[in-house]
């Protein structure tokens, strides 16, 4: 990354400097029930909706994610 872009990504995150634009930590949803559910599954890797790097089995479509018994 050069140094402009490094700069110009610091003033972006300075409340201080004439080209900040807001900056908010943290997950952005929108906090209901469903919104934080989804949310908590899409970070759980035993969930169906794990959106995690184990994602990447596209090549196999068995259409059943049969686990087996638990170890």
């Amino acid at each position: 990354m050069s140094s402009a872009s490094n700069d110009n990504k610091a003033n972006q995150c300075n409340p201080n400097n004439s080209e900040y634009d807001g900056h908010q930590s943290g997950y952005g949803g929108t906090g209901d029930a469903a919104d934080l559910n989804n949310h908590a599954n899409q970070l759980n890797p035993n969930s169906d909706k794990y959106g995690g790097a184990s994602q990447s089995n596209t090549g196999s479509s068995g259409g059943s994610s049969s686990s087996g018994g638990k170890k």
